[in-house]
């Protein structure tokens, strides 16, 4: 992880002009990256393996939006989506949308939230999730 931090900022930090979402559900991305392409928006999801790679590639070719798993840290989503016992992918100030069942996990989540002064949404399906990330997206562009 050293390594890519050294290479992006030889490359100037270029990864922060990128519009990006995570999740913590690799199911959860597959799906957002069906709903993207619906509305002619461009995505990829970026693997564990060669981070700096596929964000250069990404870059250069213009993709409008990355999908990255609860690995990739050095990036700035526009949302975190949290699906799973994963609190620690929250960011401040960047909003977190959840779809959990277990109280315990709920309020944890919430509890980072609070902390890092950021806002977050329950949701009860992860298409009303999915369909609310897309909607988002719309007003954006």
């Amino acid at each position: 992880m050293d390594n890519l931090i050294v290479k992006l900022e030889r490359d100037f930090n270029f990864q922060l002009s990128l519009k990006s979402i995570q999740a913590t559900d690799k199911n959860v991305l597959i799906e957002i990256q069906k709903e993207l392409s619906k509305i002619n928006k461009t995505s990829v999801i970026i693997e564990d393996k060669n981070i700096y790679d596929q964000l250069k590639r990404a870059y250069d070719n213009k993709i409008d939006y990355i999908l990255i798993d609860d690995y990739i840290k050095v990036l700035v989503p526009l949302v975190v989506v949290i699906t799973n016992d994963c609190a620690d992918i929250i960011k401040p100030t960047v909003p977190v949308y959840y779809c959990l069942k277990d109280n315990k996990i709920i309020q944890k989540v919430k509890t980072q939230c609070n902390k890092k002064m950021t806002n977050y949404s329950a949701f009860k399906t992860n298409a009303d999730m999915i369909k609310q990330i897309v909607e988002m997206i719309k007003e954006v562009n």
